[in-house]
């Protein structure tokens, strides 16, 4: 069968002209954005205040341009509230700002951005002689605005539904996520935020005015009763703008009108495993560099779909690749060949730019590691709602891997050389071309050096954040990488959580909401500013900026072998101090700032930075940087320089000790300070036990800590991250043993896990009918949490989290999960919940005994239990109570009787060990009882 062929260049002939009118579908409901709205809606919910009760009667959201006012001036009356909504310039400006584009779109001269807001109602779009239909300002058709009503219709919310109670009538008013969870909206600050947005958007940058679209748009909603306010103006515009665009150039394509019945879209994936990429990199630059690399990539693909050949709007990313919303095009098949076939070569293309505004060489490069990766693409079944991302989600991720004959190119002359230790494709040393001597020391190839140098250079001029992991450990030298990771599928997935546990009309007329593809970009838009904020947190709160770094001046010796480099990263081995890490920052080579906790430096030696800074001036020195000895095999520190310390000052840009590797709608992962990695937990458990509240049930969440020394390879902790990221998070069955309703939903379950599930939305007043709800066991019929008592079985998927210490690289394969846990570390993983026990086992433990008591109760409750496999008979039992009830307790803390049966418990189970391991030996916490040289 022959497929039809399509011209993409009709596209970017009119590119401005459709930016044009996709900027119109993305403000049809810039009415919705101000209190006035919000009043209209309040009015119309019974509040009887006098400045509210009016407005149901003199704002109308659709005709705040005035269009319709001045061309059906009989029925359309000016109101002042709705008149006065935009500022003149604004208003002549969407009045005069005209669209003009080919067939089919040609029915009309006089089209213009205010007509996607004045005229996106069904009624004008009805029958010539239906008796409800509207007269616009034209006399046959408008296929653009007709295309706004049908894209709205297609990718929005389910309105019908939602009862009295969910009515909103009293400010402040709330906006929810998917989940539920609730949050005020300050209506006093709308005004403010769209006059913000509209000046950006007419100042014509399509990424400026997107980016502030996100964070202002989130602060209105598009629907004010409960629960349908659970899509913000943000997801009701991004949709219907990406399904607008994409069905606009279907119908250029197509050069004729395709109606509403008709029409369906489809999601393109561009899928690559950007882990793979990066995972066996051994120094921070390196893996920061390749991400910069795939991100661009990523971004020069979504530039090149929504603005060079605008035919699509990216609605997903994450680690493994993007999401497009595309046209399903006449002729193709269920399997998308002609749009793959269309748009694949300038994907592919697009995707090996290389980067812009950076030096030549660097820019070969980036287009060189470019290479390594070949993105699949995959595109959808046709769906009359678009609703194809959770397959295509699904899909295999292709390896990383370049072109055999992109290969053969690189090693072509090449007689005898290594591979590569960051991209493991090249040979080190050489490119295709130059060759060079400093690479080859570095056992790196010329494209993933030069990438290395660059991500220095960077970091010289942002000494404010760190690429060191020596700087990232704390002053015991070590280092915890935090992970995270949602089990979002079975929201993702038709006949998912949505629409089988999501309420819009309670018992006894039970309804579900639909799944939308409004709805789908909430949930992982939630998921994601769940992690975002998180970061943010970690960067505001939890781990300040009061790193402090030193330049040293060296004045170079009469035997110096070589001048040190800018960029490159040597050790200073100072006489009676010892080797300090620095960063050459100067193109001279003899100045120099440190690269490493200057804190542990000064712990280690017993001394203060004060004094370390004075002992350091004008010590003789030498200069070392790390070789590779061919004849050794292996690296080691090779003198290049000899000098003596001139100048030694305190740089004054304090630095955070955080480095940020990825936070995007699945997943999480920073490298923190490993005293701090705790806190960092606690801020995600509380954050998630507060806004999954209503659905922790069926939203379970992965969160692991793994630890390591500052030299631990940094490959290696990725892996075990990505091992920890598999945390089982599978559907259980759990038997309620206890239930209490009277304020809060208290759950407390056989397993020994206590919920608490919030009674009341936000307000403090309306009750939740429409979150809270667990699947029967038995039936899979859902129950709202109210109706649950004793011995009801329900499904739970319950949240988990893990730690780890990785002493040496093969530690990292003990994080081999399976449905019973880790066989070497039972009982880790624990459900999140149990976090909170490991806290009172310590506090218990911590306030009542000194280090070396606690160590000698871990030894032998440890090595009892071993000895007994773990088996938790009543001989165990009571040995664990003996040792704790004998203990020499401080005065006054020796434990109640229900403080020595949790601890018993805890004992048994492993659970006591494991609190010792995690505070004492990892976050080098101290007790508060003396007596221990500590």
């Amino acid at each position: 069968m022959t497929m039809p062929a399509y011209d993409l260049d009709v596209l970017r002939q009119n590119r401005d002209q459709i930016l044009k009118a996709e900027l119109g579908a993305f403000l049809h409901n810039i009415g919705k954005f101000g209190e006035e709205f919000i009043k209209s809606q309040l009015a119309q919910a019974g509040n009887t205040d006098p400045t509210i009760a009016r407005y149901p009667n003199t704002f109308e959201f659709q005709n705040i341009v005035g269009i319709k006012y001045k061309y059906q001036s009989d029925r359309y009356q000016p109101k002042p509230e709705t008149t006065g909504f935009l500022t003149d310039t604004v208003r002549n400006w969407l009045e005069g700002t005209s669209i003009g584009l080919p067939a089919p779109f040609n029915d009309r001269t006089d089209y213009c951005l205010g007509d996607f807001i004045e005229y996106q109602n069904y009624d004008f779009y009805r029958s010539a002689n239906d008796p409800k239909r509207r007269l616009g300002r034209w006399t046959t058709t408008s296929w653009l605005t007709e295309l706004l009503w049908a894209s709205h219709e297609a990718s929005a919310i389910d309105k019908k539904g939602g009862s009295a109670q969910g009515r909103q009538s009293t400010l402040p008013v709330h906006v929810a996520t998917v989940f539920g969870h609730e949050y005020p909206i300050d209506t006093g600050a709308l005004k403010a935020g769209r006059e913000k947005l509209l000046a950006a958007v007419q100042n014509g940058n399509r990424n400026d005015y997107l980016t502030q679209a996100r964070t202002l748009m989130v602060e209105a909603f598009a629907e004010t009763r409960r629960p349908l306010n659970d899509i913000t103006l943000w997801d009701v515009s991004s949709a219907v703008a990406a399904f607008f665009k994409a069905a606009l150039a279907k119908m250029l394509l197509e050069g004729k009108w395709t109606g509403k019945a008709n029409l369906k879209w489809r999601i393109l994936r561009i899928a690559l495993d950007g882990p793979a990429s990066y995972q066996h990199v051994a120094r921070l630059p390196d893996l920061l560099a390749r991400k910069e690399i795939i991100d661009h990539s990523l971004n020069t693909v979504r530039k090149l779909l929504e603005e060079e050949y605008p035919i699509a709007n990216e609605v997903y990313r994450d680690e493994f690749g993007s999401a497009f919303v595309v046209p399903d095009l006449e002729g193709d098949d269920d399997q998308g060949s002609v749009i793959q076939g269309l748009l694949s070569e300038a994907i592919r293309n697009a995707f090996r730019e290389p980067l812009t505004g950076v030096r030549p060489a660097r820019a070969d490069a980036s287009r060189q590691v470019k290479l390594e990766i070949t993105p699949n693409l995959y595109v959808s079944q046709p769906h009359e709602k678009g609703l194809g991302l959770a397959d295509e989600l699904g899909e295999p991720i292709p390896p990383v891997t370049a072109k055999p004959e992109t290969v053969r190119q690189w090693w072509q002359g090449v007689k005898q050389a290594d591979v590569c230790t960051v991209c493991g494709v090249r040979p080190q040393g050489y490119s295709v071309g130059p060759t060079s001597r400093k690479a080859k020391q570095r056992r790196v190839c010329v494209p993933c050096e030069e990438l290395r140098d660059d991500r220095c250079e960077k970091w010289l001029d942002e000494l404010e954040t760190t690429i060191w992991l020596d700087e990232v450990a704390d002053v015991n030298g070590r280092v915890a990488l935090i992970v995270g990771r949602f089990g979002i599928d079975k929201w993702l997935k038709s006949g998912g959580y949505i629409e089988s546990s999501l309420v819009v009309n309670p018992a006894p007329s039970l309804q579900f909401k639909k799944l939308t593809f409004a709805r789908l970009r909430r949930i992982w838009d939630t998921t994601a500013r769940f992690w975002e904020e998180i970061e943010g947190k970690v960067l505001q709160e939890l781990v300040p900026a009061s790193g402090v770094r030193w330049r040293i001046k060296v004045q170079p010796g009469p035997e110096s072998d070589d001048t040190p480099a800018r960029t490159h990263v040597y050790q200073l081995e100072i006489r009676d101090i010892g080797r300090l890490a620095v960063a050459c920052a100067d193109q001279s080579g003899w100045k120099f700032i440190t690269a490493e906790n200057l804190e542990r430096l000064a712990k280690y030696h017993k001394t203060s930075l004060s004094d370390r800074m004075e002992r350091i001036q004008h010590k003789q020195c030498t200069i070392l940087e790390d070789k590779y000895n061919d004849k050794a095999g292996y690296t080691r520190a090779t003198r290049i320089a000899e000098g003596s310390v001139t100048e030694v000052e305190a740089d004054p840009i304090p630095y955070r000790a955080v480095i940020k590797i990825l936070a995007d709608a699945r997943s999480f992962m920073m490298l923190v300070p490993a005293q701090r990695a705790d806190k960092i937990l606690d801020a995600i458990k509380s954050k998630y036990e507060t806004e999954i509240a209503y659905v922790r049930n069926r939203l379970p969440i992965a969160v692991g800590m793994v630890f390591g020394q500052a030299h631990t390879p940094l490959s290696t902790m990725l892996d075990a991250g990505r091992r920890m990221m598999n945390l089982p998070v599978k559907e259980e069955n759990w038997i309620l043993s206890k239930t209490s309703h009277d304020g809060d939903h208290i759950l407390e379950f056989a397993n020994g896990i206590v919920w608490k599930i919030p009674r009341q939305m936000a307000d403090g007043v309306t009750e939740d009918d429409w979150y809270a709800y667990f699947l029967r066991a038995d039936s899979g019929e859902a129950v709202h949490v109210r109706d649950l008592k004793k011995h009801d079985e329900v499904k739970v998927t319950p949240s988990r989290f893990d730690f780890q210490f990785l002493d040496c690289a093969a530690t990292r394969f003990e994080l081999n999960y399976s449905d019973a846990g880790r066989k070497r570390r039972y009982p880790r993983p624990y459900l999140l919940e149990q976090s909170d026990d490991l806290v009172r086992v310590w506090e218990l433990l911590r306030t009542g005994l000194s280090t070396s008591q606690i160590k000698a109760l871990q030894a032998d409750i440890g090595a009892k239990r071993r000895q007994w496999n773990g088996d938790a008979s009543a001989a165990l039992e009571a040995f664990v109570r003996d040792t704790l009830a004998t203990a020499d307790w401080k005065p006054q803390q020796k434990p109640s009787r229900e403080e020595l049966n949790f601890l018993t418990k805890a004992g048994t189970t492993g659970l006591l060990e494991d609190a010792a391991e995690l505070y004492m030996g990892l976050l080098k916490r101290k007790t508060g009882v003396g007596g221990d040289n500590e």
